[in-house]
């Protein structure tokens, strides 16, 4: 697989978030700088700076989009969720303050009618809330610093995966009082044994990436009552810090400590790109919705791999 690559300045601090809206004509970048910035996609794959959201005052951990690209959730160290409207000037519509410190991970609802938040130091807890209202409507705090958190696409199950080795899944019910939804553990994985750094659903929902210190990401369906294995990647000598998925569930990216960003196959683990451009570590990897670009970011310069993928 043939890729070319092109870096772009813009942060005054590392970058720890990146996210593509959901018809992939922008990019979200967030970090320590304490900016959110947006990045328009032009035909020929470049990207150019059109916009800076000023609401936080702390380091960015975690962005999301809304699943009709109005809205960008972003979460920081003070424990505070910024929800804006993507456009100009920016309106913040609110901002949720359920956690104590750490939001490192954010995922929206299907319907966009609801938010997971996971907290990491400071803060460990797992929090669903309503996107209009803010209401926080279940929390949990049985995970020891929660570094990912995913919807899954059927809108029926959650996972989470914390750094004392677990990935929970999570199913989604109505409560029997009300029609908010509720979360119950329902399948604990623990094969890593390890701190678990990211996790993500894949595009059909039929199987979980994790990866994390013990320099592996294993593919399983997560099934009740034993998930099954079915890859393990051993490519990175260093622990992993950022996963995604291709948009058609075949491929995974994954990046990390040892500053390589790794393109292979979900079903057998083939290496198919090595990519050695960054100098340091690599904490956030987005794929394009439109397949053909991978957004990576090491200290405050952001890559965009082009892939040949014909």
């Amino acid at each position: 697989m043939w890729a070319r690559a092109r870096h772009y300045p813009g942060h005054s601090d590392a970058i720890f978030a990146l996210a593509w809206s959901p018809d992939g004509q922008l990019l979200a970048s967030a970090g320590r700088d304490g900016s959110v910035r947006l990045w328009q996609s032009s035909k020929d794959g470049t990207l150019e700076p059109i916009a800076a959201y000023p609401g936080h005052r702390q380091c960015i951990l975690s962005l999301a989009w809304s699943p009709d690209g109005r809205l960008l959730a972003s979460g920081d160290t003070a424990g505070a969720v910024h929800l804006w409207e993507v456009t100009s000037p920016h309106r913040c519509l609110l901002i949720y303050r359920g956690h104590r410190r750490f939001v490192r991970s954010l995922a929206w609802s299907p319907n966009g009618d609801y938010l997971i938040s996971g907290g990491d130091y400071g803060d460990s807890s797992l929090q669903l809330w309503e996107s209009r209202s803010g209401r926080c409507l279940f929390c949990d705090r049985q995970q020891y610093r929660l570094f990912a958190v995913g919807w899954s696409p059927s809108g029926e199950r959650l996972l989470s995966a914390s750094f004392d080795g677990y990935v929970d899944i999570w199913t989604v019910g109505a409560d029997d009082s009300s029609s908010s939804p509720r979360a119950e553990r329902s399948l604990r994985f623990s094969e890593h044994g390890r701190p678990i750094y990211c996790a993500a659903w894949s595009p059909d929902g039929q199987f979980i990436a994790s990866g994390g210190a013990d320099n592996r990401v294993l593919v399983w369906r997560p099934q009740t009552p034993n998930p099954q294995l079915i890859t393990t990647y051993r490519g990175h000598n260093r622990p992993l810090k950022a996963l995604a998925w291709s948009p058609d569930g075949q491929l995974l990216a994954s990046a990390g400590d040892d500053c390589s960003l790794l393109l292979w196959q979900a079903s057998s683990g083939a290496t198919l790109l090595s990519y050695s451009e960054h100098r340091r570590w690599i904490r956030c990897v987005a794929w394009s919705p439109k397949g053909r670009q991978i957004a990576s970011a090491s200290d405050t310069l952001i890559h965009i791999i082009d892939l040949d993928v014909d």
